[in-house]
């Protein structure tokens, strides 16, 4: 264990780590810690066991305030634990006002320019940052917890967690047997050209006052063994302040990467959960619960997906969607459904074999409508069932059987007082 000093001084109490390596070959399983008054900035650099486990504790923020840092550099822990957090647990702060019933341990992002002391970070507003780093835990587990730097101006992007791989084209690993990230702040999560692999579970909680979870040109993908009852959560949640560049919970997008990014999972559940409180810069007010309208997203290998979105504005959409592609094993059902706003399915395309549920709630500004426009669905077995708060619009768009017999069931004013079935092309 090494440990900076709390009692103050004339430095800051960071840990650095630049242009070095540390490799072990140890017997059995041993352990690092580190715990900094303020910064852990490893760069340049390389921390590999090529003998039992090296599980490794990164804890920033002794002294209140510090952020972590992975520049540039290789983890292989041979099977340890790879944590990235601060000091200390407290509840954490949700875009409707409130706290998390679970207290976390972030590491506390803040702010370089206003710090009594220089900072080697990059980017201190971050709570922690993975800047093309690449870990291998093994059949370890990563974790990192962040909170960003409050900030006052919608030009400062201030992540509770970001993980900034190499390049759209060639995706930074990173790889454990169970993924958990949890990130808080002005904006929760920023994922970008990084490929996460994992096999025991993955669970990426986002939240932000401004955005929740933004997915770019990464691939997310939990390859379970069979029966092992593995879950694949991600939820996302955005507040009312103002958006740049779009106002979301969990948001997937393509700039850049192949077209087939996405979310991939085998022999586990999934669960998405997206909400958008509120957008105080759009007129009229817009956003989306979950925007998944770019990339592949292939869940066919799960054992059940549940998708639940919510925007509470005026123009905002609770769910929308890409390709799709649904569960294939027996039995298997899909439900869509946003407790407020419209779910809008348009231009892609759905495939699958069991049941799929598409439903819209009445708890937002904007109608609880179905909207499927240039859609392609297609299913083996099981029933097609549209339920809206007001309308069904099917247009320029095929519903078909590949199997055996598929209902279609379509319900339309569910809670409003008229609502209308509307299939045209």
């Amino acid at each position: 264990t090494l440990t900076t000093a709390l009692t103050g001084g004339t430095e800051a109490g960071d840990i650095l780590m630049v242009g070095a390596n540390l490799l072990v070959a140890p017997p059995t399983g041993v352990s690092l810690t580190l715990n900094a008054t303020r910064d852990i900035l490893v760069a340049d650099s390389a921390i590999v066991s090529t003998g039992a486990a090296l599980s490794l504790d990164l804890v920033a923020a002794g002294g209140g305030v510090g952020a972590i840092e992975l520049r540039n550099t290789s983890v292989t822990t041979a099977g340890g634990d790879l944590r990235l957090r601060g000091a200390t647990a407290a509840p954490m702060p949700l875009p409707d006002g409130t706290f998390t019933s679970t207290p976390y341990a972030p590491a506390r992002g803040y702010d370089g320019a206003t710090a009594p002391f220089p900072t080697a970070l990059s980017a201190p507003l971050n709570g922690v940052f993975l800047n093309n780093a690449t870990i291998d835990a093994g059949a370890g587990r990563f974790e990192a917890t962040g909170l960003a730097a409050a900030t006052a101006s919608d030009a400062v992007l201030a992540r509770g967690v970001r993980l900034q791989g190499a390049s759209p084209a060639t995706p930074t690993a990173l790889r454990a047997a169970t993924i958990d990230i949890a990130a808080f702040g002005r904006d929760g999560l920023t994922l970008a050209n990084y490929d996460l692999l994992a096999t025991d579970g993955m669970t990426l909680l986002a939240a932000g006052a401004r955005r929740g979870m933004l997915m770019t040109d990464a691939n997310l993908r939990l390859l379970a063994a069979a029966g092992s009852g593995a879950v694949m959560s991600i939820e996302g949640q955005a507040g009312p302040g103002t958006s740049i560049g779009g106002h979301f919970g969990v948001a997937f997008q393509v700039a850049g990467g192949p077209a087939s990014s996405g979310l991939q999972v085998s022999n586990a559940a999934v669960v998405v959960r997206g909400r958008s409180l509120g957008d105080a810069g759009a007129a009229p007010s817009s956003g989306s619960g979950i925007s998944l309208q770019q990339g592949v997203h292939d869940l066919s290998g799960a054992t059940g997906v549940l998708i639940e979105g919510d925007s509470a504005l005026a123009a905002g959409v609770g769910i929308r969607f890409s390709t799709l592609r649904l569960p294939e094993a027996a039995g298997a059902t899909t439900t869509i459904g946003a407790t407020a706003g419209p779910v809008v399915l348009s231009d892609q395309t759905i495939t699958g074999a069991g049941a799929l549920t598409v439903t819209a709630g009445a708890g937002g500004a904007a109608p609880g409508d179905v909207l499927l426009t240039n859609m392609t669905v297609t299913a083996a077995s099981g029933a097609l069932v549209l339920e809206a708060t007001r309308d069904i619009v099917v247009q320029d768009s095929s519903l078909a059987s590949t199997g055996a017999a598929w209902s279609l069931d379509f319900r339309a004013a569910g809670n409003d007082a008229f609502g209308v079935v509307s299939i045209a092309n």
